[in-house]
């Protein structure tokens, strides 16, 4: 009796609680399954979670799996399936970000290199808006963490410019200003390398 008590004491403290969305729409070559696995502890869910995105080529069927945790992730965010964008199908392309929110996920060709590239709500962030891992595709087809992307540049860029090779950010600086920051891809190396940096009005 005593034992029984304890595990139902345990299944209530410890749950999981998933979000799933399927999205065909986002890209000419992959399918995307998003799954948020979210704790709950005393019947609350908890910021912290796992993301989970399985990547399916629509051709070959095979796929690969992108995994990793998440300290804060509010409520809202994987809720809704349809906050997702596309810079390639032009799906949402043009949606309004408020507060700096892009979407859970976003495809575009964020190293001009003509492949399709993701970006993932890591966390919820704060008043400059959520922060983003990015994952850049190989020419094996695999997608990859780009460091310098997902450590440094964190916020997603508000301007992609392929002519220029150029990604822009803004995020708040303080009560009055932004911070506009813009990232240069150097097209020998890869490499990425802050060319402006201004606070704006």
């Amino acid at each position: 009796m005593r034992t029984s008590i304890i595990i139902t004491t345990l299944l209530f403290f410890f749950q999981v609680y998933a979000q799933k969305c399927v999205h065909s729409n986002l890209s000419k070559e992959y399918d995307f399954k998003t799954s948020l696995i979210r704790e709950t502890k005393n019947n609350e869910l908890s910021n912290e979670c796992e993301v989970v995105i399985n990547i399916i080529n629509k051709t070959t069927k095979t796929g690969q799996i992108i995994k990793f945790h998440s300290d804060w992730m509010l409520n809202g965010d994987y809720k809704d399936c349809k906050t997702v964008r596309s810079y390639t199908t032009k799906f949402n392309h043009k949606a309004v970000a408020q507060d700096n929110d892009f979407g859970d996920l976003i495809i575009a060709d964020f190293n001009f290199d003509e492949k399709d590239d993701i970006a993932i709500k890591a966390e919820s962030g704060g008043n400059g808006g959520p922060l983003y891992k990015f994952y850049l595709q190989e020419n094996n087809k695999n997608f990859v963490e780009d460091k310098y992307l997902s450590n440094i540049v964190t916020f997603f860029p508000v301007d992609i410019n392929a002519k220029s090779k150029t990604l822009k950010t803004k995020v708040y600086a303080n009560a009055y200003e932004q911070q506009e920051t813009i990232y240069k891809a150097n097209k020998i190396n890869g490499n990425w390398k802050i060319i402006s940096q201004r606070l704006i009005k």
